[in-house]
């Protein structure tokens, strides 16, 4: 709801899901349908076990991670966290324009896909 906290090109005031009141609360709202233990097991600052980084740690091949600047559901510094915490010295994060499932600008999803060919090519 803070623009200034992780600046990107994302618009301010939605989620990925659009209003986040009607992500929250609308019978298809995030995590709406669950018990305790998946909620727990999921969103839990202490008790989760979705945790990234102890698995990413161990990733040892070349990676490539590309975020898209206007998502409104992955933020830069996630990609940042998820590229440092790779344990591969082969990785590279890159940052294009785009919102969260790369429908804007047109151009995204094909540019994407150059990214990840260029980098197929140059890797393998």
């Amino acid at each position: 709801m803070d623009g200034s906290l992780d600046p990107s090109d994302r618009p301010v005031g939605v989620c990925y899901r659009g209003d986040p009141k009607i992500a929250n609360y609308s019978p298809g709202g995030i995590g709406l349908t669950n018990t305790c233990r998946t909620w727990l097991s999921m969103w839990s600052l202490k008790e989760s076990q979705c945790r990234g980084a102890p698995h990413l740690a161990r990733i040892a091949v070349p990676s490539l991670v590309i975020q898209s600047m206007a998502d409104t559901g992955v933020f830069p510094s996630d990609a940042r966290e998820v590229f440092e915490a790779l344990g591969t010295p082969y990785k590279r994060l890159e940052f294009i324009a785009g919102d969260h499932y790369l429908t804007a600008p047109t151009a995204a999803r094909d540019e994407v896909a150059d990214r990840i060919d260029g980098w197929l090519q140059e890797t393998v």
